[in-house]
């Protein structure tokens, strides 16, 4: 498999840090077919599970999407996650709906993709030391 997949509504890489880079077209919105077809990608990019570095471009996901998301098994796909690209303030919201809606892996929101890497990298267990 190569280590780029371009899905109905997102492209998918392995990116140079090892990371699943999920990158969304403009303006779409998630079905469960593709949340279903997103976990398998991560399995086959990463060789395992991964480490998921995703944007937040999306207009939307469907019901069933985001149920099938919450699963364990969505989850035994994933080590953690960290999406990027809301404002400060969305950010803000966003992660208090996390801590109320515990997802199975750690994950956290951004503002920026660098403190997105920045946190998974640390998550990871990298050397971080400067």
């Amino acid at each position: 498999m190569s280590d780029i997949v371009d899905q109905r509504i997102a492209r998918l890489e392995l990116d140079e840090d090892g990371f699943v880079h999920l990158q969304y077209k403009p303006g779409v919105t998630s079905e469960l077919s593709d949340v279903q077809e997103f976990a398998t990608i991560f399995q086959q990019l990463a060789r395992g599970r991964a480490y998921l570095l995703s944007d937040l471009a999306l207009k939307g996901s469907s019901s069933e999407g985001r149920a099938y998301a919450a699963t364990a098994e969505y989850a035994e796909n994933l080590h953690a996650v960290a999406a990027y690209g809301m404002s400060r303030v969305g950010v803000l919201v966003a992660t208090v709906f996390l801590r109320l809606q515990r997802p199975r892996f750690p994950m956290r929101i951004f503002a920026t993709e660098e403190d997105a890497r920045a946190w998974l990298r640390k998550v990871r267990g990298d050397n971080v030391a400067a």
